[in-house]
């Protein structure tokens, strides 16, 4: 258990305090091997009819996400401080924070802890690394996760009505289509 921590301590701690060059090596490699791990833990309990399709839609989702809070983040901050601040420091910050929580995350269970925790190390990182006070670093975090819900949200009302599979005819086409929201909408048939 000890040499857990320290190997989770160890690769959290030099992200806190962010140098000005931290390169992309080790943020793109730790996000890279969790995204692969949280894919494949992601995997194992279920059965998926196209795995690989499926894995790749996980990785997808949870390197992209952070890449584009990375991206959010970075833009608040640039519009908040006045002064420019490299892509590259506050693309490690969250990083790092995802690439260690993105290892827990697949677990069902602990999904909202992972997710608290991840915006608890973002916003440790801002605070120490770029030096942001906290209300500042408070600001970009609530904002970076409006902008995260408003997007997940987004792509589900496009989906908002669906044909029913057990109401097709032989023919193929919906004789009828409920709405997420409530309700249904008949279909003219002919015959």
């Amino acid at each position: 258990m000890r040499g857990a921590f320290l190997v989770y301590w160890d690769g959290v701690t030099p992200g806190l305090g962010v140098p000005p060059d931290p390169g992309w090596s080790r943020p793109l490699g730790l996000l890279a091997v969790s995204g692969l791990l949280y894919a494949g833990a992601s995997l194992i309990g279920q059965s998926a009819p196209h795995p690989v399709r499926m894995g790749l839609i996980y990785f997808a989702n949870g390197v992209g996400m952070n890449v584009l809070a990375a991206c959010a983040g970075w833009l608040l901050i640039n519009l908040m401080l006045g002064r420019r601040v490299a892509f590259q420091r506050v693309f490690n910050i969250y990083a790092l924070a995802a690439g260690i929580t993105l290892l827990a995350s697949w677990i069902q269970s602990f999904v909202i802890i992972s997710e608290l925790w991840k915006w608890w190390l973002i916003g440790t990182g801002l605070t120490r690394g770029l030096g942001l006070p906290r209300s500042r670093a408070l600001i970009v975090v609530g904002i970076s996760i409006a902008l995260i819900v408003l997007l997940c949200s987004s792509g589900r009302s496009s989906r908002c009505c669906r044909p029913q599979a057990e109401r097709r005819p032989v023919g193929g086409l919906p004789r009828q289509v409920r709405c997420e929201f409530g309700g249904s909408v008949r279909l003219p048939m002919d015959a």
